[in-house]
């Protein structure tokens, strides 16, 4: 321990290098590659729970489930409890239905200025449908924008009554549930979604304004405040880096995974932080912070302050 204090001490900035690769690298994870994909609760999407009888091999109900129903950013997982097990279900939408809804609602957006491509989109619309109706009704003759974009929208709400029912007792039959299966199923559209994503972008930059005010009023000095900012930046960082290397979704009311691997990886960011964002005048007790994982540095950060700590 005293050699790895004694190197610090020495090559502290030298050792800057360290923090700046592993930011790179964090910062490449969170959006170029692999990237994190937010989860149903930010994007929009349908969510499954249903009580189990049996046990399930998941990967198995995952082909059929995207062989059959053709699903987009599917996930398929079970928990177990004192109530039993339970199988979780989450896509975010079936491929055909949403082609369905992206040309009908275009066709909408051109009714008013160009009718003939507002009947092509409408008609576009109804194909799609009707692979998941497996039907081929006939469209009006000589159909209008309006009679089009009626017959679209019809085929659209029987496409989405049908692929519901089927889904049900796709899962009834593929999960062997009694006559009265406990299932239960909810919605989250795409502009709530949104919303949720952009409320969650706004209250993070709001948190880390305030923690800058309050840090700033209480030290008083510009490299104390930088750096419990940093830490607080980098840790946020590394948790996304890592939930994106090990496609943990985030979601808007949190996910244990997250909060544990948020955890296990605090102490060992923020620690590089440190030689990153200090030097020996601002911090002149803190070299053992580099070799210390835990969630509180217990540092004199400033010398009038010999009782202060910091949360990280």
């Amino acid at each position: 321990m005293v050699f790895l204090v004694s190197l610090y001490n020495k090559n502290f900035k030298k050792l800057l290098a360290v923090p700046a690769v592993f930011g790179l690298l964090f910062v490449i994870a969170i959006f170029v590659h692999p990237k994190v994909t937010p989860g149903i609760d930010l994007v929009g999407g349908t969510i499954i729970r249903a009580s189990l009888e049996k046990e399930t091999d998941t990967s198995k109900l995952y082909d059929s489930l995207l062989s059959h129903f053709n699903l987009i950013d599917l996930q398929v997982n079970t928990t177990s409890g004192p109530l039993g097990s339970k199988v979780l279900i989450q896509f975010s939408y079936n491929k055909e239905l949403k082609q369905a809804q992206n040309f009908l609602a275009q066709a909408k957006q051109q009714r008013e200025t160009n009718s003939q491509t507002a009947v092509s989109l409408a008609l576009e619309s109804a194909k799609y449908s009707q692979i998941v109706l497996a039907s081929s009704d006939l469209p009006p003759q000589n159909p209008t924008a309006g009679s089009a974009i009626a017959f679209a929208e019809d085929q659209f709400n029987k496409a989405k009554e049908s692929f519901a029912k089927r889904l049900d007792e796709f899962l009834v039959q593929e999960l062997g549930l009694l006559e009265n299966p406990k299932i239960s199923k909810g919605e989250i559209g795409a502009v709530l979604g949104e919303k949720f994503y952009s409320s969650a972008i706004t209250v993070s930059v709001m948190a880390f304004v305030l923690l800058l005010i309050v840090v700033f009023v209480f030290f008083r000095e510009l490299i104390p405040v930088l750096a419990i900012v940093a830490a607080s930046v980098f840790d946020v960082a590394a948790a996304l880096a890592l939930m994106a290397v090990f496609q943990i979704r985030p979601r808007g009311n949190g996910y244990r995974r997250h909060h544990d691997l948020h955890g296990s990886c605090r102490g060992f960011c923020n620690a590089f932080v440190f030689l990153f964002c200090t030097n020996r005048r601002h911090f002149p007790d803190c070299s053992s912070a580099f070799f210390w994982p835990c969630s509180r540095f217990n540092c004199n950060l400033v010398h009038e302050r010999p009782n202060a700590f910091m949360v990280c």
